[in-house]
């Protein structure tokens, strides 16, 4: 008891120096107070101020909040991505702050802004900065400290954390904690470490030259001992698309192969490509890893080549599991129920190719240049069961990932995936003879649940699952249920 007394004593006492010392800085200047007025105005004596406080720059130089930010970044869930694990310990931290540090936050930085030997202290003190926030971002992300990604975002850390602070200093209205959002915002929309989950949760890409000498490039999840899965992307998307962590797939006993469609990612565009050539790519993928028969699972418009495949190699499937899919557009009112930017859009592909062309190149470049901006209109936009998967900070970060990974070499493949969408499939749903389970969300608002209900009609056997209340991103919810079913018939 009498050492929580002290303690709390000598906290007590440091707060009061502080808070007396800047005081009187701002009031007579940093070179002009000597110690021995602080050590007066806080009723300590000067030998007990330099017990605490080695120097006079000491006390406006020590920051007791960065200690306090790396304790709450390291407590964040793994899983997480660096910029939201780092956003979510300053909110914390500013959050949690009293009144008067609050005070004392904005007149340190007053302090230091109006005394050229501190702003030069403040740099000295720069490089110590990164050494420690690199320590904890690598602990997060995988690669050693020295890494140069790592140095990156630690750099880009410490620099925004003295920016937020000395703008305090001129707009002492200034919201910190709104501040530091738009910042850690900006952030993660422009680095590329910060843009996915965990640097060792991203598994190494691979390329593969094709009969035809493209390059198709794509990753692995999961257990390389697991059950086989290939993974058909989203629209736009690529083979950074993922559901889960790493461990989660490992301990499911899967392995889910994610290529890049043509044109998307690393995979070498194939102009004007048609649906019904993809299953080739798909087979030269699996004889390429030397597996026999395998499971499909698909997100949102990656439905399509799922079921191409299922028409057109069905003795390499063992089922097809589509999750928010598309039917065919040359059905009866094909687009009734869609959103109306999608409605138009798709219509505008139909009737004017040249323009919609344009408009998909100018949405790849505000992806390219804007993701953040482009997840937030998503997310907005979408039905509430959406909006809570996509609020999910490592779902948000992973899915910024994979659309600007879709777009990074311009906008080709995601212009010929609504081309395909639109256009004749090139087979017959009702000759599919693989088994196929139909997930959809009861409340989509990208794919209507008819269109569900149609493919569910249509292809001989298939079974409708319809998740009450959820909508286009229920993969995220079911996503073991899904991959077992995809792969329920292996040996």
């Amino acid at each position: 008891m009498r050492e929580l007394r002290e303690r709390t004593d000598g906290i007590q006492t440091k707060a009061a120096i502080r808070q007396e010392a800047l005081r009187l800085f701002l009031r007579n200047g940093f070179q002009e107070t000597t110690l021995e007025e602080i050590a007066q105005a806080a009723a300590v004596s000067p030998g007990d101020l330099l017990n605490i406080y080695p120097s006079k720059t000491a006390i406006v130089m020590q920051d007791d909040l960065d200690a306090l930010v790396l304790a709450a970044f390291n407590a964040q869930p793994p899983g997480i991505d660096p910029v939201a694990a780092f956003r979510n310990a300053l909110r914390n931290v500013l959050s949690d702050l009293a009144p008067e540090q609050s005070v004392m936050v904005r007149q340190r930085a007053l302090v230091i802004r109006n005394d050229a030997e501190l702003r030069a202290a403040l740099l000295t003190q720069f490089g110590g900065m990164v050494d420690r926030v690199a320590e904890v971002v690598a602990a997060r992300v995988g690669p050693g400290p020295t890494t140069l990604a790592v140095r990156d975002l630690a750099g880009a850390f410490v620099c925004l954390i003295m920016s937020i602070t000395l703008s305090a200093s001129g707009e002492p209205l200034v919201d910190l904690i709104k501040r530091s959002d738009e910042a850690l915002a900006q952030l993660e929309a422009s680095l590329p470490l910060a843009a996915v989950d965990r640097d060792d949760e991203r598994p190494e890409t691979h390329l593969l030259r094709l009969r035809d000498g493209r390059q198709l490039a794509y990753t692995e999840w999961g257990d390389q001992d697991g059950d086989p899965i290939i993974f058909q992307h989203g629209t736009p998307g690529s083979r950074f698309d993922h559901e889960a962590a790493q461990d989660l797939y490992r301990s499911l006993k899967v392995r889910v192969i994610t290529p890049d469609r043509p044109g998307y990612g690393l995979s070498d565009n194939k102009p004007r490509r048609q649906l019904v050539e993809w299953p080739s790519d798909v087979i030269e993928l699996a004889d390429s890893l030397h597996i026999a028969r395998f499971g499909i699972v698909s997100l949102s418009g990656g439905g399509l080549y799922a079921l191409a495949c299922a028409a057109l190699i069905p003795d390499r499937l063992l089922a097809v599991v589509t999750t928010g899919s598309p039917a065919p557009f040359d059905q009866p009112a094909a687009l009734a129920g869609m959103q109306f930017a999608h409605r138009a859009g798709l219509r505008l592909e139909e009737t004017m190719p040249l323009i919609f062309e344009g408009g998909v190149k100018l949405l790849s470049g505000l992806i390219q240049r804007h993701p953040a901006y482009f997840i937030d209109d998503l997310t907005h936009n979408s039905p509430a069961a959406d909006q809570q998967v996509l609020s999910t900070p490592w779902v948000r970060s992973s899915v910024m990932a994979t659309l600007l990974e879709a777009v990074r070499g311009g906008s080709e493949g995601y212009d010929d995936d609504l081309r395909i969408l639109t256009s004749p499939w090139g087979f017959r749903l009702e000759d599919i003879r693989v088994p196929v389970h139909v997930w959809h969300g009861e409340v989509d608002a990208v794919i209507p649940l008819y269109q569900a209900r149609y493919l569910a009609e249509t292809v001989p056997g298939a079974d409708l699952t319809i998740c009450p209340g959820e909508a286009h991103m229920l993969l995220w919810n079911h996503l073991p249920e899904i991959l077992a079913i995809a792969t329920a018939g292996q040996q």
